[in-house]
């Protein structure tokens, strides 16, 4: 087994930079706002190592392929800032759970708020619908002004709010 650095870098091929080319520019790439390149590059290199980690890991995911959780919600007039600050507050544990690949938030032009999660595999997903930190997501979730679109993307198929009570009946 190559050492985890070289292993990393392979596999992030050109995300990790000289060390001189790190710093150059203060903006990030499209569609990263407010990122400097420097923790757009960081990032990277962390998504290549949680990958890598996890596929040395012994506990081998269920299936291939990363996991997307998308919601789409309909904040209730005049509550979307606070929906997503509470979404915000959430990113920052669910970032550092063993397998995450990254989550964001947004708000289209309508005011609808957007939460995306990407996890490096069905089990990593599984550990975290299961998790406290996820019933707190599923708190904000209700606050909702409507039903939410909440979706599973998988590499075989797309499920919905099924799998949630799928995983977590078996808790």
């Amino acid at each position: 087994m190559p050492p985890l650095d070289a292993e990393l870098r392979q596999r992030a091929g050109a995300s990790v930079m000289p060390d001189r080319l790190r710093d150059v520019g203060a903006g990030g790439p499209a569609g990263a706002p407010g990122c400097g390149f420097s923790a757009w590059v960081r990032s990277l290199e962390r998504r290549a190592l949680v990958r890598v980690l996890h596929e040395r890991s012994s506990a081998a995911p269920m299936y291939g392929g990363t996991v997307r959780l998308t919601l789409a919600l309909a904040a209730r007039p005049g509550t979307t800032r606070q929906m997503v600050d509470a979404l915000r507050f959430l990113m920052r544990e669910t970032r550092h759970e063993l397998g995450c690949l990254g989550c964001t938030v947004w708000t289209d032009p309508e005011l609808n708020v957007h939460y995306l999660e990407e996890w490096a595999s069905e089990a990593d997903l599984r550990r975290r619908v299961q998790s406290d930190g996820f019933t707190s997501l599923l708190a904000v979730v209700e606050t909702a002004g409507r039903p939410p679109d909440v979706r599973f993307d998988f590499t075989y198929s797309t499920r919905g709010l099924d799998y949630v009570a799928e995983i977590r009946r078996n808790r």
